[in-house]
C-alpha cells in the first residue's frame, strides 16, 4: 500500500484516494465524487439559468469551450451568483470550493451536495480535506472552480488572496483559466440587498497550461494571479439604476472622514449621512462618491475603505456595540442552532453578546479565526465550535473583523496591513 495518512474517521486512505481502509483493513472501494447526474443537473439547469440571469441580473457572457479534461477555473467574486455565471460561459459540470456554511442549511444543503457536490472549505482556516478533495476531484478528469479571495469585494476592488493558492495551483498540475466578472459590484454590490438595473459580463481572460506556469517562481505566480482577477469597475462608464443606490452602504462604511465617528453613518436613498457632524456624500449611478463638503475628497468607496482602514490600524475605538445580532452554533453539516439575541459588543479581550436574561463571553485570545459571510454575517471559529453572528441590513459586519485583526496584532506584537478581507 502507499505512503497514507490518519484521517479524522479512524479510516486510513492511500495517497491515491481510490481505496478506503477500515480498522480490519477490509479493502472498499469509494465511490467516485464525479457523476453522470452532475453533467445533467448542469445540462438541464443551464437554460433556465440562462434566462434568470438575463432577466434579473443583466448578464452577458462569451462562450468558451475547455478541452476535455480537469481544470482549475480561478474568478473573481462580486456577486452572490459569480459560480452560476462562471457555468453559463463555461459549459459543463465544475465543482466549486464553497464556504462551509452552505452544508449547515437543514433543507436544502443535502439537496446541493446530491446536485452539484461542491467542495466544502472552511473560512479563514486551513483545511487540509479540501485539498485532498480537490485532488480527488483532479484524478477523475472533473474540473475544480475557486474564487481565490473567498470573500466578496466590499468596495469593488479586488479583496486580499491568501498567497497558499500558489501551492494549490502547483500542487494540482492541471490547466489555470481565469475568468472575469465585469459589473457585478455595480449591479449587486455587497452593501445592498437592493440590485440596480444594469449589465454584468462574463468571460474567460486567459488560460495557462501547466508547462507555462510551473517554471515560474512563487512571486510572479501569485502576480499573475492578482493581475489577471483584477476588474475595473470605476472605469468601465456604465452607470447603474435605482431608486436605493445609497442604502446600507452603513454596513461597508463606518468611520466619517470628516469627524472621524466610528458607527455614526446612516443612509437613505441615494445618500449617506454622518449624525454628528451632518456629512451628506450621494453614491451615484457611475458608482462613485459626490459631495459638497470641503473636507470630503474620496471618488468611490474603494478610497474610503482604505481610509478607514487606515484609521483603525492607528486609531483603534477602546469599545463599540450593535443591536439586535443573533448568535447561532454551526452544528457542521446539519443546521444551525439557535443561542441568543441581542446586544452584540467587543473590546480589547472579548466579544460579548447580551439580553435581558442572558449573557455569553468569549475571550478574543480564544478565537481562532473570524469570516465574513453574506451581507452581515460574522462565522468565528472557538476552540472546536463554529459560531455565527448575524445583523440586519444595516449591521456592520467589517468592522468586527478589522477590530478582531487589529486587537490580534497588537496582542502579539506584530504589524500587518491585512485585516480580514
Amino acid at each position: 500500500m502507499k505512503k497514507a495518512f490518519f484521517c479524522q474517521y479512524c479510516f486510513f486512505v492511500d495517497i491515491d484516494g481510490i481505496f478506503l481502509y477500515n480498522k480490519n483493513m477490509k479493502k472498499k472501494r469509494r465511490k467516485k465524487w464525479t457523476r453522470f447526474r452532475h453533467r445533467f443537473v448542469f445540462a438541464v439547469f443551464r437554460p433556465f439559468f440562462w434566462f434568470y440571469m438575463r432577466l434579473k441580473y443583466g448578464f452577458r457572457y462569451q462562450k468558451y469551450r475547455l478541452p476535455k479534461g480537469p481544470a482549475l477555473i480561478l474568478f473573481n467574486h462580486p456577486t452572490n451568483m459569480d459560480p452560476i455565471m462562471t457555468c453559463l460561459s463555461i459549459p459543463g459540470p465544475i465543482y466549486f470550493i464553497a464556504t462551509d456554511d452552505i452544508f449547515s442549511i437543514r433543507f436544502w444543503s443535502p439537496v446541493i451536495r446530491y446536485l452539484v457536490a461542491p467542495i466544502s472549505k472552511s473560512k479563514a482556516v486551513i483545511d487540509i480535506q479540501t485539498i485532498r478533495n480537490c485532488m480527488r476531484i483532479v484524478k477523475e478528469g472533473g474540473r475544480i472552480g475557486l474564487s481565490p479571495e473567498g470573500n466578496r469585494t466590499y468596495n469593488g476592488a479586488l479583496c486580499h488572496i491568501n498567497p497558499a493558492v500558489v501551492k494549490m495551483i502547483r500542487l494540482l498540475k492541471i490547466p489555470l483559466v481565469f475568468y472575469n466578472i465585469t459589473g457585478g459590484y455595480g449591479v449587486h454590490p455587497r452593501f445592498s440587498p437592493h440590485l440596480r438595473k444594469g449589465r454584468i459580463t462574463g468571460k474567460v481572460r486567459t488560460v495557462m497550461t501547466p508547462e507555462e506556469y510551473l517554471p515560474l517562481s512563487d512571486e510572479e505566480l501569485y502576480r499573475i494571479v492578482v493581475e489577471n482577477l483584477t476588474v475595473d469597475e470605476f472605469g468601465s462608464g456604465r452607470k447603474y439604476k435605482s431608486k436605493k443606490r445609497a442604502e446600507k452602504l452603513e454596513s461597508a462604511l463606518f468611520v466619517c472622514p470628516v469627524c472621524h465617528g466610528v458607527s455614526t453613518l446612516y443612509s437613505e436613498k441615494h445618500h449617506c449621512y454622518c449624525r454628528e457632524c451632518g456629512l451628506a456624500v450621494e453614491y451615484t449611478e457611475e458608482v462613485t462618491l459626490r459631495s459638497s463638503h470641503p473636507d470630503f475628497h474620496f471618488n468611490t468607496v474603494r478610497e474610503w475603505d482604505i481610509f478607514q482602514r487606515e484609521f483603525f490600524l492607528k486609531n483603534k475605538p477602546a469599545s463599540f456595540s450593535d443591536s439586535p445580532v443573533e448568535l447561532r452554533k454551526i452544528i457542521l453539516n446539519k443546521f444551525k442552532e439557535h443561542c441568543l439575541e441581542g446586544r452584540l459588543s467587543i473590546d480589547e479581550t472579548s466579544l460579548t453578546i447580551e439580553s435581558d436574561m442572558k449573557k455569553i463571553v468569549f475571550a478574543l485570545e480564544k478565537i481562532v479565526s473570524v469570516a465574513l459571510l453574506g451581507q452581515n454575517k460574522i462565522n468565528f471559529y472557538h476552540g472546536d465550535d463554529i459560531y455565527q453572528l448575524r445583523g440586519d441590513h444595516a449591521f456592520n459586519a467589517l468592522k468586527y473583523i478589522y477590530y478582531y485583526h487589529v486587537a490580534r496584532m497588537q496582542r502579539q506584537g506584530v504589524e500587518d496591513d491585512f485585516l480580514g478581507i
